[in-house]
């Protein structure tokens, strides 16, 4: 019973086994794609590993600008329509031709500003503060 493995071990020992491919995967591009690294790092992006190496990145139009000229000075390229207008986010996965290894960028715009899109006339109660009159019972008034 003690070396029975169980659904958790099960879990942790096919966790270990994704860990290490990624690992190898990694490796074998890694010094191709660190000068890639840096410079999306200097754009302040964070990285996360799941599957593909996913770049999550937020600014203005200059710093998608730069990270998508990144990509294609490294080679790679994308299918992915270009943003549509009025969006203040965008998703891309970049590939790039004979490599195992495939990049997915998400980006947010962080430049935000307030804009007037119309006008609404809403109907609202209104109030005032009206004092009752005062007066004397007329057996009071003589």
């Amino acid at each position: 019973m003690k070396n029975e493995l169980n659904e958790i071990d099960l879990i942790l020992d096919k966790s270990v086994l994704e860990l290490n491919e990624r690992r190898t995967l990694w490796a074998r591009y890694r010094s191709e794609f660190l000068p890639l690294v840096h410079a999306l790092q200097k754009l302040g992006a964070t990285f996360y590993f799941p599957n593909s190496v996913d770049v999550l990145l937020s600014g203005d139009q200059h710093t998608l600008a730069a990270a998508v000229r990144i990509f294609r000075t490294h080679g790679f390229s994308t299918d992915n329509s270009p943003p549509e207008k009025g969006n203040s986010q965008w998703t891309a996965f970049y590939r790039k031709n004979g490599c195992e290894l495939h990049w997915y960028l998400s980006f947010s715009s962080t430049a935000c500003r307030r804009v007037k899109v119309g006008t609404r006339t809403v109907e609202q109660d209104v109030y005032e503060t009206v004092c009752d009159e005062i007066t004397l019972p007329e057996s009071e008034v003589a």
